[in-house]
């Protein structure tokens, strides 16, 4: 008489059963039926999380890049203030700030959508 799995709540098996076959991880019709196949699938899986974590992590260093320049270009204005109140430069750099503020929020914005693409691809299993 063979062993029959114990089985807990209805259809789960409550073991592990260790192989080298993988179906639909991260990817629906992504299977893996080999050795070198589940390394491929690692290194996958390994280089996903580091492109998420590098992103996540240049949003974090724009942020800060940033808010350094704003305070330093706003302790500069207020010394060209200081020295010079009607000049030609000082009529263009609210442009000039004005430009690099839209580069940073563009910016940000397409690794915002980038890395929400990942998590929805992650998800999507």
């Amino acid at each position: 008489m063979p062993l029959q799995p114990s089985r807990i709540m209805g259809d789960f098996i409550n073991y592990f059963i260790f192989s080298n076959k993988v179906q639909h991880l991260l990817f629906k019709n992504v299977t893996v039926s080999s050795n070198e196949g589940m390394l491929g699938l690692c290194v996958g899986v390994a280089v996903f999380t580091f492109v998420f974590e590098a992103i996540k992590s240049l949003r974090h260093y724009l942020v800060i890049l940033q808010m350094k320049r704003r305070t330093e270009q706003s302790e500069l204005s207020e010394e060209e203030s200081k020295r010079k109140k009607d000049s030609a430069l000082t009529s263009l750099n609210p442009s000039s700030k004005r430009t690099e503020k839209l580069k940073f929020h563009c910016l940000q914005t397409l690794l915002h959508m980038l890395q929400l693409t990942l998590g929805y691809m992650n998800c999507d299993i």
